[in-house]
Parts: C-alpha cells; sequence; structure tokens
C-alpha cells in the first residue's frame, strides 16, 4: 500500500526589508532608455543613455570627496589631486558648458539622474503639468549628446 504524501505548508515568501526592496528598483536611466527606445527612436535612445551616463559619472567622480561613506572620512581625499585626465578634459571641454546652457533645469535633471526620483514626482513637487520634467531632461540629454558629439546636429 503506498503512504499518503503529507502536504506541506507554502511558506510566505521573504520580500524583504522595505530598505531592500527599494535597493531593487530598476534604474531610471534604464527604464527611461526603454521610453526614449519607443519615442525619440532606438538610435537616438542609446545615444541619450551613454550621454545621461557620462553626465552622472562626471557629476559621481567629481562629488566622490564629499559624498560621506561608511569609511574613515580623514583618508578621503578630494577628486582634484588625482583626477584622471579624461575627467578633466570632459569636465572642462563639454560637462562646464553644458551645466551652464542648463542654469535652473540642472536641479531638475540632478534630482531625476542623481538622486533617481520619478518624473511625476518632481512635476508634483514643482507644480508643473504632467511631463515637463521629462522634457527638460530630453531636451538637455540631446545638448549633452550634441556637445559630445555622439549625435550630430539635425537641421
Amino acid at each position: 500500500m503506498k503512504k499518503k504524501k503529507e502536504k506541506r505548508e507554502k511558506l510566505p515568501v521573504d520580500l524583504g526589508t522595505p530598505e531592500t526592496r527599494e535597493k531593487l528598483r530598476p534604474d531610471p536611466l534604464a527604464v527611461q532608455t526603454d521610453i526614449w527606445k519607443r519615442s525619440v527612436g532606438s538610435e537616438d535612445a542609446i545615444e541619450l543613455q551613454q550621454s545621461a551616463s557620462e553626465v552622472r559619472s562626471l557629476f559621481n567622480l567629481t562629488t566622490a570627496g564629499l559624498t560621506p561613506r561608511a569609511v574613515d572620512l580623514s583618508a578621503v581625499r578630494g577628486l582634484s589631486n588625482d583626477a584622471p585626465e579624461w575627467l578633466a578634459i570632459r569636465k572642462v571641454d563639454i560637462y562646464n558648458p553644458w551645466a551652464e546652457r542648463q542654469g535652473e533645469k540642472l536641479p531638475t535633471i540632478f534630482r531625476w539622474l542623481i538622486d533617481e526620483e520619478s518624473f511625476r514626482s518632481i512635476d508634483a513637487s514643482k507644480g508643473w503639468r504632467k511631463g515637463k520634467a521629462s522634457e527638460i531632461v530630453l531636451d538637455a540629454m540631446y545638448d549633452y549628446a550634441y556637445a559630445s558629439g555622439r549625435l550630430k546636429r539635425r537641421y
């Protein structure tokens, strides 16, 4: 005679703490790149993603000495002493003029790109119509892609 199998209770899936779930969110840049592929075309979307990634890298490398970390901060030096040559060239020739051209739009760009806030929350906090923050970021990334030579201007 066969033995009856015991039914096992299904244990609830451990989704982790809210902090862990927040860390597992997809990169907003990757999500936005998928949206750009559908709206502006796949050929421009990759260049826009690379431009945004470079802006993020330049910002993070430039402010590395100012960002608190879980290390002995007395040993942290600013990036100005040992800045790689490519960083200095890109920053002076492309990033700084681009940042000056953006002017008042720069905080909106950084809220999305660095702080990873959603466009919806940026629009709501500024009292803008839906989609204005997205337009600002798209225009800024096009401007950076043109300035860096990733895209050629179409007239």
